[in-house]
This record gives C-alpha cells, structure tokens and sequence, in this order.
C-alpha cells in the first residue's frame, strides 16, 4: 500500500512536471507568436510610413517642377516677345534706311 501511495505521488508530480513544462513550452510559442506580431506590425509601419514620405517628397518635387515649368514658359513669353519687339525694330530701321531722300520727301506728301 505504503508503495502503491509513493507510485501515486509519484505519477502526479511527474504530471504536474510535464504540466509545467508544457505551460513553460506554449508561453515560450506565444512570446515568439507576439514578436513576430509585433515585427510584422512594425514593418508594416515602416513601409507605410516610408511610402508616405516618398509621396511627400513627390508631392514637394512636383510643386517645384509645377514652379519651374511656370518660370520657363514666362521666360520663353518674355523672350518671344523680345524677339518680336527686336524684328519690328529691324524692319523700322531697315524701311528707314531703304527710304532715300526723294521717297521720304513724296511720304511726307512734299515734291521736290
């Protein structure tokens, strides 16, 4: 009897061992399970986070693009505009300098 009771004490604390063990083996999962968890989460974070400055950075480099093409086509305005005032100037300066004195006397409705 005395030996039957030692078996019985026995086997419940080798139960109560392996009972403990596999707590101590399903924590160490769970730990593991939340880390990866949390690593995939912040990952997620990271990347999103750094999508979101790229996007800003395109949304900065489009401004200023957007504010150099503006500075671009007011340049090429002026200097069409330049180019044109310059080609009149020409033409004035060339009909005055093919007029000769008789012509410029009949323009200005005298005869000589």
């Amino acid at each position: 009897m005395l030996l039957q009771r030692q078996v019985q004490v026995w086997l419940l604390r080798r139960q109560e061992t392996l009972h403990a063990q596999e707590v101590q083996r399903l924590r160490g999962d769970l730990r593991k399970a939340a880390i990866c968890v949390i690593e995939e989460s912040y990952a997620r974070y990271a990347k999103r986070r750094a999508i979101h400055n790229y996007l800003q950075e395109i949304g900065t480099f489009e401004t200023r693009l957007d504010e150099l093409l503006q500075r671009c086509v007011t340049r090429k305005r002026q200097i069409e505009e330049i180019k044109r005032f310059d080609t009149l100037r020409r033409q004035q300066k060339q009909q005055e300098e093919n007029l000769s004195p008789h012509e410029e006397g009949t323009y200005r409705g005298k005869s000589t």
